[in-house]
């Protein structure tokens, strides 16, 4: 069976467009640990040795991650107060100093969920699930309608 295939008849901006912002798809963390201090240690190096910084990262603030090996993370300040950016332990003897975001805009994990709702997609899927969603311009020969599986 061959298709004929037509350019689109509708302008870009009639067919809507997908935008994500990038910045949304470093992970986000809340510092959780250090109320009892005044917030929780930063570092100025990834090494536990490395120096402290004179300023402690308040208790409530947001970070985003740079990068993360084991249970040290390397942040950016995005809301609080603190240092604008170091390394902090995300875990002390069991308990949690920093935690995960969760919710909209907080970051990678989500990204597909923002793609989706972005794209108007019922069942929450980014990616067009049959040939007339993803290429609606697609015509078989014949003219007769195609049939979707």
């Amino acid at each position: 069976r061959f298709c004929r295939v037509e350019p689109p008849t509708a302008t870009p901006s009639a067919l809507g467009t997908l935008s994500l912002d990038l910045s949304t798809m470093a992970a986000t963390w809340e510092i959780v640990g250090g109320a009892d201090k005044g917030g929780i240690l930063v570092r100025e190096g990834k090494d536990l040795k490395s120096p402290a910084t004179k300023d402690r990262l308040s208790t409530g603030a947001i970070v985003e991650e740079i990068a993360k090996e084991g249970e040290r993370l390397h942040y950016r300040l995005k809301s609080g107060s603190g240092p604008l950016e170091g390394w902090i332990s995300v875990r002390i003897s069991g308990k949690d100093l920093a935690v995960p975001k969760t919710g909209a805009g907080s970051g990678a994990a989500a990204a597909p969920a923002a793609a989706a709702a972005a794209s108007g997609r019922e069942g929450g899927s980014p990616v067009p699930s049959k040939i007339k969603e993803a290429a609606p311009w697609v015509k078989p020969a014949g003219g007769k309608p195609l049939q979707q599986a």
